[in-house]
């Protein structure tokens, strides 16, 4: 089956309308993707929640471990990239379908990888640790019984948020996966991507509160729906 090109041409700002378009990266994209990624998450409620710090500081230790969890789960997993005027401006690392969790050999480099380049964080943090325990309770939630895409990271450069990116880099794999008759899997902790994901027909499966008091997480699925409209 051919890879989908997902496109969006929403516009929340006075621009004239542009066309996002989506494809799957090679290795050649890894350092960009991982700036993208590094300040996406720079602001996210969750980190900043537990690291503390700035967000010039977060991006700084954040661009190094998505540059090393991107080497590590290469051959299991995939990074797709949303383009709008030839700039790369949102990334996705997603695992299709049986490659999640993640086992043998594939684990051991994906974690050496993704432990090796957290060490500045852990340095510059050292409350991450508890992010990583947090991430662990997380993997107990999810919904290993049954096949799905599973949306891992997804992060918008935030100079272009609010134009239709996000929703381009869900609805590529929401395409194939209604392909496939699979569903697709994710986890937010954010209101606004609650809501985006919620109209593309995902629901929330659980939530939870980091310490009990911090930040909410939801764990959101998304039944496969023959002939859906995801715009």
């Amino acid at each position: 089956m051919s890879t989908p090109t997902a496109t969006d041409t929403s516009n929340h700002s006075d621009e004239a309308p542009a066309t996002v378009v989506v494809h799957r990266l090679d290795r050649s994209w890894i350092g960009r993707a991982a700036d993208v990624l590094a300040l996406s998450f720079a602001d996210a409620p969750e980190l900043s929640y537990i690291l503390g710090g700035t967000p010039s500081r977060r991006r700084r230790v954040f661009r190094p471990f998505f540059r090393g969890l991107m080497w590590g789960y290469w051959p299991v997993g995939e990074a797709h990239g949303a383009m709008l005027g030839g700039e790369l401006v949102g990334v996705g690392l997603r695992f299709r379908p049986g490659r999640w969790p993640v086992t043998g050999w594939h684990l051991v480099r994906g974690m050496a990888c993704m432990f090796l380049s957290a060490v500045p964080m852990l340095i510059a943090f050292p409350h991450a640790r508890w992010w990583f325990a947090l991430e662990a309770e997380q993997e107990e939630r999810h919904p290993n019984d049954r096949p799905h895409w599973y949306l891992s990271w997804v992060g918008v450069h935030p100079a272009y948020r609010r134009r239709g990116v996000a929703t381009a880099l869900a609805r590529f794999v929401i395409q194939q996966a209604d392909a496939d008759g699979v569903g697709c899997y994710m986890e937010t902790y954010g209101e606004g991507t609650e809501a985006l994901y919620r109209r593309l027909g995902f629901e929330v499966l659980g939530t939870w509160e980091i310490d009990g008091r911090g930040p909410m997480g939801r764990a959101m699925w998304r039944e496969p729906q023959a002939g859906a409209d995801t715009n």
